[in-house]
């Protein structure tokens, strides 16, 4: 069957509108516009981005540490047995001794923190002049103190009251000040 070709006064109208149809398109201006702002917008998010993820990895990293400090003050007096956690050099992570890896079985454990997820590293640690916590075998510390942990240009501190047994983590920009002899504890911007 042969094509039917459109004659008479509609047909000069189609190939008019289908010709300007085809031919639309973004000019260079328009396109230099749009790359403009995609700019704009990336160079005030990227940072805000960045930022926030710096925050999420020092909060998940301090938090870790929190719950492995009361987890293993709790093992320890349920156990009825001395355990030390003690912090790597070079502020890479911690291990704790005679506990078994949650995730890698038989091996021992040890939290890494420069690697996934956290890419955070220990700045650090003070357990009375120690960089060793040891919970005897009713759970009591030998010692209070804190260990400074970072990611990006965030700070958390962690630290652990060994009067009390708790565990508590605070935020960038406050530090903890004790005054000699007062025993008063203060925050301080």
């Amino acid at each position: 069957m042969i094509p039917k070709h459109e004659s008479g006064p509609h047909a000069a109208g189609l190939a008019c509108r289908s010709a300007a149809v085809s031919h639309r398109a973004f000019t260079v201006f328009e396109l230099v516009i749009v790359l403009s702002l995609a700019a704009v917008l990336a160079a005030v998010a990227l940072p805000r981005f960045a930022a926030a993820t710096a925050r999420y990895r020092a909060d998940l990293a301090a938090q870790r540490m929190a719950m492995d400090i009361e987890r293993v003050r709790v093992a320890s007096r349920i156990s009825s047995r001395d355990i030390t956690i003690s912090f790597l050099s070079g502020g890479r992570g911690y291990t704790v001794s005679g506990e078994a890896s949650l995730d890698k079985p038989g091996q021992g454990y040890e939290i890494v923190l420069t690697g996934e997820p956290y890419h955070a590293s220990i700045q650090s640690v003070d357990f009375g002049g120690s960089n060793v916590i040891l919970f005897n075998y009713m759970g009591v510390a030998k010692s209070s103190g804190e260990v400074i942990v970072a990611a990006g240009g965030e700070r958390r501190r962690v630290l652990f009251d060994s009067t009390t047994g708790t565990t508590s983590i605070v935020g960038a920009g406050t530090l903890r000040h004790t005054s000699a002899g007062s025993g008063v504890t203060e925050l301080r911007p």
